[in-house]
């Protein structure tokens, strides 16, 4: 078991609390940073700051010495980031170079949580050496801050992915809208032209640290191995929750002239990971089985 002191970032968001539970289980030494939402526990090391104040950040880091950094801070929000690039590249790519400075100075290994949404989605699947072509803001300041950490450091891993889980009261995931709304009896509209290759949190949580493990480096895609739509993801969560089919309406994206752009294919290649790994992944179904036996699980910190 580990003897090993990480920082989480961003452990008040959805990834952050399940990286929370799932490091200290492993027996790291959790240290939290949260930006925006103090976090009251007396058993939990944390701060709450603004990430963007580079002297408390180095203080912080300075004096705690971590092994490692998970950086999963940041603004998701694509309607949000396009509305206000300054804010986003503020937070998305200055904070990541502030980091990424500081790991190099005090020989900090990073992990850095970015997106699928890194490509104009006209190809079949994306490989971790597809060439990028963000379409919109959010995605830009998320290949900005990986092209930056890249060109300056090397003890780091890049993490594409698209995840699921339990969300919380304050911050609901793609499953609680889907799962929440069934159980209520109301319907709701999914895209059947949109195409991603969602994981379990619990899972790319796993996989990370069996990277860390071996010493990994590098950008890996993190993904499941099936391309799938969103509808066809809720459908398939129908199947496993014993909810009504009947409450969800396929939908367009293309219908939807208000949104933001953003790619109708998200679909990344998860051969290298299998490969380094030398492992099998469940597939959704097997995914979805253990979303549902963990319920009461995340209840509580729901």
């Amino acid at each position: 078991m580990s003897n090993k002191k990480i920082i989480i970032t961003g452990a008040s968001g959805l990834l952050g609390r399940y990286a929370t539970l799932f490091f200290k289980s492993l027996n790291y030494e959790t240290v939290l940073f949260s930006n925006s939402y103090k976090i009251i526990n007396p058993n939990l090391h944390a701060y709450s700051f603004n990430l963007m104040d580079i002297n408390t950040l180095e203080k912080i880091i300075a004096n705690e010495k971590p092994d490692y950094i998970f950086h999963t801070a940041g603004i998701t929000d694509i309607e949000r980031c396009e509305n206000d690039e300054a804010n986003a590249t503020s937070v998305n790519v200055d904070v990541l170079k502030n980091i990424c400075d500081l790991c190099i100075k005090y020989r900090i290994f990073l992990v850095y949580i970015s997106t699928d949404h890194l490509y104009q989605g006209n190809e079949d699947i994306y490989t971790e050496l597809s060439p990028k072509s963000p379409i919109n803001i959010y995605a830009k300041t998320k290949s900005l801050a990986e092209d930056y950490l890249i060109k300056s450091f090397s003890n780091y891993l890049i993490i594409r992915t698209n995840f699921f889980g339990w969300g919380s009261a304050r911050r609901k995931s793609f499953t609680d809208y889907i799962i929440d709304n069934l159980r209520l009896g109301s319907n709701i509209n999914l895209f059947d032209d949109v195409f991603f290759t969602p994981i379990l949190i619990d899972k790319l949580l796993l996989y990370i640290s069996n990277l860390l493990e071996k010493n990994a480096n590098g950008i890996f895609n993190i993904s499941s191995s099936n391309k799938i739509s969103k509808y066809a993801f809720g459908m398939k969560l129908c199947d496993i929750f014993s909810l009504d089919k009947n409450l969800i309406n396929k939908s367009s994206i293309k219908d939807h002239k208000n949104l933001v752009n953003r790619p109708l294919n998200m679909s990344l290649s998860n051969d290298k990971l299998i490969n380094f790994l030398d492992i099998e992944l469940p597939d959704l179904e097997e995914q979805f089985k253990l979303l549902k036996n963990s319920e009461n699980k995340y209840k509580e910190a729901r």
